[in-house]
Formats: C-alpha cells, structure tokens, sequence
C-alpha cells in the first residue's frame, strides 16, 4: 500500500497537489531518467525532497544533467519553464547560460563537497530578451550505494533585484559625494564621468556636453528663464 504522500506511486493518491500533478504527466519516459516507474530508490527519494523544499531546487540528475525542479524554482527560469522540466540545460537554457554553471557543476561531483556560491553573475533569456541576472548556488553531491556521484542537489536563490539595487545606490552615493564639492562648470563633468567609472553594467557609455551660454540672453530674475538652460546633460546605456 503506497504512502499517500507518494506522488509518484501507480496509481498516484488522489490528493496530489497541481504541481505534483505537473511533473507526473511530463514524459520521463522520452528524457533519459526513463519511466517514472523504473527510477531507483535513490532517485525517487531525491525527487520526494526537491518537490518538498520550500526553497528554490531542481535535482541536475546523471551524465545527461537531465532537470527534475520544483515549484518554488519556476520563476527563476522564467519561460524555460516547463520545456525545463525533464530537460537538459544547454538544451533548453543554452550554453552562454549553462557553459559556466556547468563548470560548477562539475566541481561539486569532482570533489564531492557541498560547494557554495554568492552572488553568480548569470545570463539569463528567461522573458523574451537577455537578462542580466544574479544568483547564489548551493551545491549538494548525491552519493547511491557506490562511489559514483548520481546527481547534484541544487537550491538557488535570485538575487537579481538586489545586487542591482545595490550597485545603483551605490553609484549614486558616489555621483552624490562628487557632485557636493563641484564648485564650476568645469569641475561639474569629471565628477559625474568619476562617479559613473565604477558601473559599467547601468552607465556603459556616458555622454556629457553644455550649450554655450551666449546662445540665450540672459534674462532678468522677474522674467521667465529660457527654455533650454546654460547646460544640457546627457546619458545613454
């Protein structure tokens, strides 16, 4: 009599949540994990706590580096989500995203120590348009009855929103502290172009440039200014 939190016994219990759901009606059979019925103690045990942990998971299972991802894990692919599922990363992530999480990947079952990254710059096309996304990673080696490493149990965390945030307060903090002992004109475009130096992911390229004030007359305090002022400044990225 199969538990009824075994989602993947045949037939299934009838309390299965709609995730659960999901993945047992992904084709396994097609993907190199092969039928669910057939998946081994360890692999069956695996998939129960990745859909049980309430953090972002996803088991990297095999040679085939085949996904097995739970609920929690779906936002952070985006639309990869669901052709991930059963799938294989340079497949459906690509290799400009997997080529160096795959590196990583392969340190963990080299060694066989949980390994742990902060803040992993990853390129990600997970909306229609490439992002530029951060992550930290915990990888766990997953050992059966052999010596042989099966898989990879990895929980992630974005930290997109963030590290951008902080790097942009960053900046301005800076641009802020230049721009306090700008006393002229002169002085005032090294400061901005000083401040933008440090971040070239938001300011790649920084355009500045004045109108020279003989242009307009100058106009007297009770009248309205021009419309274009003594300068004009401009930013492109």
């Amino acid at each position: 009599m199969p538990h009824p939190a075994d989602w993947m016994s045949d037939p299934p219990p009838q309390n299965l949540t709609s995730w659960q759901q999901f993945t047992r009606n992904v084709d396994w059979a097609n993907t190199a994990l092969g039928p669910m019925k057939d998946w081994d103690s360890t692999l069956r045990t695996m998939a129960h706590l990745v859909l049980l942990d309430p953090d972002p998971a996803t088991l990297v299972w095999g040679d085939s580096q085949t996904f097995l991802y739970n609920e929690a894990y779906a936002p952070c692919v985006g639309e990869c989500h669901p052709r991930l599922q059963g799938g294989t990363p340079y497949e459906v992530l690509g290799a400009q995203t997997w080529a160096p999480l795959d590196k990583l990947t392969r340190e963990a079952q080299a060694t066989g120590q949980t390994l742990q990254y902060h803040g992993r710059l990853v390129p990600l096309y997970r909306y229609g348009f490439w992002e530029e996304t951060w992550f930290d990673f915990k990888y766990i080696p997953i050992y059966g009855e052999g010596t042989e490493c099966l898989g990879i149990y990895a929980v992630v965390a974005d930290k997109t929103r963030e590290n951008v945030l902080e790097r942009r307060t960053k900046t301005l903090h800076t641009l802020a502290g230049n721009l306090a002992s700008v006393a002229s004109k002169q002085d005032l475009w090294p400061a901005i172009l000083t401040g933008l130096e440090g971040n070239a992911y938001d300011a790649p390229v920084a355009l500045v440039y004045s109108v020279d004030d003989s242009e307009y007359p100058v106009t007297p305090a009770s009248e309205s200014p021009p419309v274009i002022g003594s300068f004009e400044s401009h930013l492109s990225s």
